[in-house]
């Protein structure tokens, strides 16, 4: 990737220190020879049991595990400095989550919810950031992942007899179904 190209990283390390979490929040910009360590060792208001109330609300599980996420000041500082930072360079900001391998508590938490805490937007679905989860251990072994399941997907493509009373475009659906095959391929 070409410097131009490349990215704003946000890195939030998140560590288990009874009798909670903490996190540290690291920045790298691209042509940079060192990270800036936004916070370090800051306590968390993670409350993975409360986020439950949430489960079948993917918009209020965001907006609690964003609120729990950057309860702390230090680390609504970090945001707000990194995604300033990546828009006055028009850079996308890569936000890495760093989890302890052996936190399945925090790996158990649904983080692609996660919104913008300044504008309350989700994270996953803006362009301009990407998202990424990450493991952090101790072990100097190989940490290898368990086989990948087999993925299925199901399309559905709808092209109802009565489009034009809704002043709707008729599908093709034999493009739509190809152009679907293309991208998820074999």
């Amino acid at each position: 990737m070409s410097d131009r190209l490349a990215a704003v990283d946000l890195t939030l390390t998140l560590g288990v220190t009874p009798p909670g979490y903490v996190a540290e929040a690291r920045l790298t910009q691209p042509g940079s020879q060192a990270d800036a360590v936004l916070a370090s060792t800051v306590p968390l208001a993670l409350a993975p049991v409360a986020l439950l109330a949430h489960a079948l609300d993917p918009v209020a599980y965001g907006q609690a595990l964003t609120t729990q996420l950057f309860a702390a000041p230090a680390l609504r500082d970090a945001w707000q400095q990194a995604r300033a930072l990546a828009h006055g360079t028009n850079r996308p900001l890569r936000v890495r989550l760093s989890l302890p391998a052996d936190a399945a508590d925090l790996h158990a938490l649904r983080w692609e919810t996660l919104r913008d805490p300044s504008s309350d937007l989700p994270l996953a679905c803006d362009e301009r950031i990407f998202l990424v989860r990450t493991l952090v251990s101790s072990e100097l072994r190989p940490v290898t992942l368990g086989p990948r399941p087999d993925l299925r997907a199901l399309l559905v493509v709808a092209n109802p007899h009565d489009l034009a009373r809704y002043h709707l475009a008729a599908l093709e659906v034999a493009a739509e179904v190809q152009r679907v095959r293309d991208a998820l391929g074999a």
